[in-house]
């Protein structure tokens, strides 16, 4: 029921968007434990998206947070950060949106958001106490003992993580509290990937020739895996990927952290 209301440019560029979506799983609750005495409380922020097609990365969150002593809480009446009614002209629905999460997040919790572009929204205009998830854990993940794990990660730097959240750097060096990662950092000269909040929806051939460039980088790299922090540039590039034949899977940093975690 989300796609018909997303604004896509032709039929090619809605299945290309279908195709790259991982299996939906709206009916996995997402788990968190009771809070314990000691543990500083977070609210976690779903995002329109990422509750329907990347819960995944959401109870990842969960596990990474909760593994550094953080209880976890979903607020109920949160809503869309809004970014996509900014980016498509329609202010007021998008500060209507944030008049509503006002009233759902408690202001002296941080607010944490797992997908960049939702970040970047959210730290706009809920201010301070709003937080990307891997510059939250930036401070708090180093006490934590990691399994090794030998895999060769490329690092894409959304748009919004380097010129909005100011975090180009951010996931390499979270990544590398992983014994056995080699991270691979992708050319920033290459620019934009293309996906560009719903860029690739609406301008899909413009799109797709952004993203080439990048896509050859990883068919010469080879890495054996590929990291983003913003679902929207993961959607794109998978699409490319698998446009290519090139069976390379593209996850969120969390993803990795918490096998790690979880593998103690």
């Amino acid at each position: 029921r989300w796609l018909p209301a997303l604004p896509v440019s032709g039929s090619r560029a809605l299945a290309e968007f279908a195709d790259a979506l991982p299996d939906a799983g709206v009916s996995d609750k997402l788990v968190t434990r009771s809070p314990e005495d000691g543990q500083t409380p977070v609210q976690l922020f779903l995002g329109c998206l990422d509750q329907h097609w990347n819960r995944d990365t959401l109870q990842n969150a969960i596990t990474v947070l909760e593994a550094c002593n953080f209880s976890v809480r979903i607020p109920s009446h949160q809503v869309c950060c809004g970014a996509i009614s900014q980016h498509e002209g329609r202010p007021r629905e998008a500060e209507l949106r944030t008049v509503q999460n006002r009233t759902a997040f408690d202001p002296s919790q941080p607010i944490i958001s797992v997908s960049t572009g939702c970040s970047s929204q959210l730290h706009e205009h809920l201010g301070g106490t709003a937080a990307d998830l891997l510059s939250f854990l930036h401070g708090h993940i180093a006490r934590l003992p990691l399994t090794t794990m030998n895999t060769r990660v490329a690092v894409h730097v959304p748009c919004s993580q380097r010129n909005v959240l100011s975090a180009e750097r951010l996931t390499e060096q979270l990544l590398q509290h992983i014994p056995g990662v080699e991270t691979i950092r992708l050319d920033d000269n290459l620019g934009c990937c293309g996906a560009a909040g719903t860029h690739f929806l609406r301008e899909a051939d413009t799109a797709r020739r952004l993203r080439e460039d990048l896509l050859e980088q990883i068919a010469h790299q080879r890495p054996d895996r590929i990291v983003s922090a913003n679902l929207g540039c993961a959607l794109h590039l998978r699409a490319g990927l698998r446009e290519r034949q090139l069976d390379i899977p593209i996850e969120h940093p969390i993803t990795l952290l918490a096998r790690c975690v979880r593998q103690r």
